[in-house]
């Protein structure tokens, strides 16, 4: 998904981070604004070296290798642990941030790049004695304690956090964008019109599948188009149902929610493409989210609220 028409007096930059890539906007055609948009890259490489799981040296990392320890961390890491553990209790556990034992075994143990040129041969998962549930935060110390074999990723949690950041910080000089990776952050409407977002076609070819009008908002696409590889033979995705503790079995191909910010959009994406078409769109019904959901074979189901966010 990538913004469409834009104010003439837009400042943008994009740049890559977090393997995947990065745009950010803001409305003003204020030197400020340049300058402070110049900084974006400087903020997610600070925020990469926290919550990557790839840099062996990050804050997450040296977290995983501490079970069982009370570990102090920064306010920004202890925020988005506690974000996570908040979703995982929305979702009643199906989506939450300790699985990277079971992503490891179905072979995204290195960056997606790197995966695909090099595939992990063999892994094993080691069972979790306990859950997301055993965490246990202490606000007023500032630690977290993680339970034996419990180790967690922040993959999709982090892009929207991050995404969120940046539109914090950029509003103080306009109406503001970040989309890192598919999730987008939105702190309201242009000043002449709303954010044109596109929803791109499955087939990179052909034209988008819709345009949205969007303000102050999150939305976020989740799918098995894209993060999927092969391996031992089998299909594979990053998105994981914590009930089998492998890659969803799912009729959704790709999911786009709107919702209040890009973290909820972001959950509420990976939540519809577990739990499968019907499903998830009922349950995006109940929590009067709006959706737009990709089957397998290209149909196309939109919630019954997503028309008034088209754009006219």
């Amino acid at each position: 998904m990538w913004p469409g028409r834009l104010a003439s007096a837009m400042r943008t930059i994009d740049f890559r981070a977090m393997n995947c890539a990065i745009f950010c906007a803001v409305d003003s055609d204020a030197p400020a604004a340049e300058r402070l948009l110049s900084q974006c890259p400087d903020w997610f490489e600070f925020w990469e070296q926290m919550f990557s799981r790839f840099r062996d040296n990050s804050e997450l990392c040296q977290l995983n290798r501490q079970p069982g320890t009370p570990a102090h961390v920064s306010p920004d890491l202890f925020s988005l642990i506690r974000v996570a553990l908040n979703a995982a209790q929305d979702t009643e556990g199906l989506v939450n941030p300790t699985m990277l034992n079971d992503l490891e075994a179905a072979g995204y143990d290195k960056t997606f790049d790197l995966l695909l040129t090099n595939p992990t041969v063999q892994s094993t998962r080691v069972p979790p004695s306990s859950t997301w549930i055993d965490i246990v935060l202490d606000p007023v110390a500032q630690t977290v304690l993680l339970p034996d074999s419990v180790r967690i990723d922040l993959g999709g949690f982090a892009k929207g956090w991050c995404a969120e950041m940046t539109v914090q910080r950029l509003a103080s000089l306009g109406p503001a964008l970040a989309n890192a990776g598919g999730d987008i952050a939105i702190s309201g409407f242009q000043k002449k019109h709303p954010w044109p977002v596109a929803i791109e076609n499955i087939n990179p070819e052909e034209p988008d599948l819709a345009l949205l009008s969007l303000g102050a908002c999150g939305v976020a696409t989740s799918g098995r188009d894209y993060r999927a590889w092969t391996k031992d033979g089998r299909s594979m995705h990053h998105i994981l149902d914590s009930r089998s503790h492998s890659p969803a079995k799912t009729d959704v191909l790709r999911a786009t929610v709107i919702a209040s910010n890009a973290v909820q959009a972001e959950v509420a994406a990976k939540m519809t493409v577990i739990l499968g078409a019907q499903n998830g769109r009922a349950w995006l019904e109940a929590h009067s989210l709006a959706g737009f959901i990709i089957l397998d074979n290209g149909e196309q189901r939109p919630t019954s609220n997503f028309e008034k966010y088209i754009w006219k």
